[in-house]
């Protein structure tokens, strides 16, 4: 499947001028910016939502991974494996929507 979003990995680019800009990006281009809402202090909640989206191709890539084990390739799943792969199929359908 082709992605539709700038491949891997990202990582945080450094913070903006005045600390509240901060620059995602992949090796070859800007990806994203998260703005941190209080202009007038350091805000670690951005910091982190910045570090969040870094993470992503890295949390889709091990959710597809997951998948893959043996426990989700047989026809007799646990309840809980059930679960878990009904919440891994989730969130692959919507960081590729």
């Amino acid at each position: 499947m082709k992605n539709k979003f700038t491949p891997g990995p990202w990582h945080i680019n450094g913070v903006g001028q005045n600390d509240y800009r901060i620059g995602i990006c992949s090796d070859n281009e800007d990806v994203a910016e998260v703005v941190c809402v209080d202009v007038c202090k350091e805000s670690r909640k951005e910091k982190s939502n910045a570090r969040l989206i870094a993470a992503a191709p890295d949390l889709l890539a091990a959710c597809e991974q997951a998948l893959r084990l043996p426990c989700f390739q047989t026809d007799f799943m646990t309840d809980d494996e059930l679960h878990v792969a009904d919440l891994l199929l989730t969130v692959i359908r919507k960081a590729r929507a």
